[in-house]
């Protein structure tokens, strides 16, 4: 059967000297990456961390094609031309941007099927279509509720329905800005398994993550970012020390691990009589 057979996948991305700018209606420039450079392969999943503004949205667009650098390369594969072939970009790789807000009624299930556009329209690929969007519904919890309107949902529903739109498409890359920031604590903890559960099937997963200690128990290997550049780039055990949290967030932190894994617990830095609270 044609669906058993194995398909080329993704193995490694690298981001060489990437350099993005913005600029606004002064024709004033601002900018958002400068010279980032990473190694990124299938199988892990790697967590995007750093203050506000720090590049970590805009890289993940440029991973995803949404933005164009102005220097620098990324290359899926060694190969440069993935971001500007849309039909092999749609295939490969899938973004869930954050705060991504439904104004339509339409189904549930309707929305999660969009997951599946970049696959054809034959009739093997519709009953393909079929299992993968149940399979992703099922997966993330949202079968209950597939014939629902999306607008009936509560946020934390629509967002695990947004997830479910962006494993249906079965991509080799999953980019995913901020999943965990409506979900309650059952539903941050289904994420993350579902997370690993991609990276156990040869996907790499690419997040932004705010909560530390969130960041340091689900990622592989973690990137801080601060004012467009890397600062730090491996284990979170080595990623998150109290040197960098300093430097970077202008926080103290309190380090501990339990049965379940590390945590981290920022603080605000007090100098003197002053208290410097990160943003």
């Amino acid at each position: 059967m044609a669906e058993m057979v194995a398909r080329e996948t993704l193995k490694t991305v690298d981001v060489i000297e990437l350099c993005h700018r913005y600029t606004n209606n002064s024709d004033l420039t601002h900018k958002t990456l400068d010279g980032v450079s990473l190694s990124l392969e299938a199988g892990e999943l790697v967590s995007l961390i750093g203050p506000n503004g720090a590049g970590k949205t805009t890289l993940l667009k440029c991973l995803a094609g949404l933005l164009t650098p102005d220097a620098g390369q990324i290359l899926y594969d060694g190969r440069e031309d993935v971001l500007s072939d849309t039909y092999k970009r749609a295939k490969m790789i899938a973004y869930l941007p954050q705060f991504q807000a439904l104004h339509w009624p339409v189904l549930a299930r309707e929305l999660v099927a969009l997951g599946r556009l970049p696959h054809g329209e034959s009739f093997q690929a519709r009953q393909n279509d079929e299992i993968k969007i149940y399979e992703a519904m099922q997966r993330c919890g949202a079968d209950a509720y597939a014939d629902k309107s999306v607008l009936s949902l509560s946020g934390g529903e629509q967002a695990m329905i947004l997830m479910a739109r962006l494993l249906a498409t079965d991509a080799d890359v999953l980019l995913v800005d901020e999943p965990f920031t409506s979900l309650d604590p059952e539903r941050q903890l289904h994420l993350s398994a579902l997370l690993h559960e991609e990276v156990h099937r040869g996907k790499l997963v690419v997040t932004i993550v705010h909560d530390l200690t969130l960041a340091a128990r689900l990622s592989d290997r973690l990137v801080l970012m601060n004012k467009g550049r890397v600062e730090a780039m491996g284990s979170p055990e080595n990623v998150l020390s109290e040197k960098n949290l300093s430097s970077v967030f202008n926080v103290n932190a309190e380090f501990g691990r339990t049965d379940k894994g590390p945590y981290i617990i920022p603080s605000i830095k007090v100098i003197g009589d002053e208290k410097n609270v990160a943003g």
